[in-house]
């Protein structure tokens, strides 16, 4: 693709990336009342995306006659990553506004005044260099190099790997969020609401801006999906570094046990249709 063709997905990509969280942060502080850390955890999530979904929805399209264009697979990471900066960069500068709040503890109060006010620069710097992060973007420039030098010997430890690990880190995440489940319970009807909810209007939002920008009928249902969509591989791993404290029974059981089924069997089908309904 020209260089002039990739400026307007990039540039809506990064747009959903960045409002997405700070959107479910506000919905779960206002709407479910949950804490500091915990909404910050689903902002993490919700702001980020499902390489599975985006590749069923790429096949999706190819399947029904509609191919998405191929420079969406850059979209793929465009998206998800500033989603889960901006998730983190907004608990780690509210955390330090709270901390400023006065509380039972003078001295505590005298240290955390000391230290002065909160900077949002300060936190977004603390969040880019954080261990989350650097490993993120770490593991994104290792691919690159890889792939674009050629070498087959690291490659494969990846490929051949990748799949076992992952299975051992879904496993080790789903028992952690089941030991928990009934702090989900205690929730439950709000945040499957949430988690139902969220999809269609992200969906919907993606799909009216890739129209706006001009892609095709399947780039549309594409982009409407990876929109739609929440991770349950980066944002967890991220999550559990840089906010130990929160609750995973909350955040990975919506993305992983409600917003991943729905999307597969009612969003990408649904975003595809109405992409064919707006293009005729």
């Amino acid at each position: 693709a020209e260089y002039g063709s990739l400026a307007a997905p990039i540039a809506a990509a990064l747009f959903l990336g960045m409002t997405k969280p700070v959107i479910s942060y506000l919905a779960m502080r206002k709407g479910v009342a949950m804490s500091l850390s915990d909404a910050s955890a689903m902002a993490a999530h919700y702001g980020g995306i499902s390489a599975v979904t985006f590749f069923q929805a790429m096949r999706f399209t190819s399947a029904s006659g509609h191919p998405a264009e191929d420079y969406l697979n850059l979209v793929l990471h465009l998206m998800g990553l500033p989603g889960i900066i901006v998730a983190l960069t907004l608990y780690s500068f509210l955390l330090r506004a709270e901390q400023l709040e006065p509380s039972d503890s003078p001295e505590l109060d005298r240290v955390y005044a000391e230290s002065g006010r909160p900077s949002i620069l300060e936190a977004l710097r603390e969040v880019l260099f954080g261990r989350s992060i650097v490993l993120s973007v770490g593991g994104i420039f290792v691919g690159m190099v890889l792939a674009s030098s050629g070498h087959t010997d690291a490659t494969s430890f990846f490929s051949e790997f990748l799949d076992g690990f992952l299975v051992l880190f879904l496993l080790d995440l789903g028992i952690i969020s089941a030991s928990r489940f009934q702090d989900f319970l205690t929730l439950g009807p709000k945040l499957t609401a949430y988690a139902i909810l969220s999809p269609i209007l992200n969906g919907l939002a993606g799909l009216t801006l890739g129209h706006l920008i001009g892609l095709s009928q399947g780039g549309q249902c594409v982009f409407a999906s990876l929109a739609a969509s929440a991770s349950y591989i980066a944002a967890p791993a991220a999550v559990r570094s840089a906010i130990p404290e929160s609750n995973p029974a909350y955040a990975t059981t919506c993305a992983l046990a409600i917003t991943f089924p729905f999307n597969t069997i009612v969003g990408v089908p649904l975003f595809y249709a109405l992409a064919a309904a707006w293009n005729q």
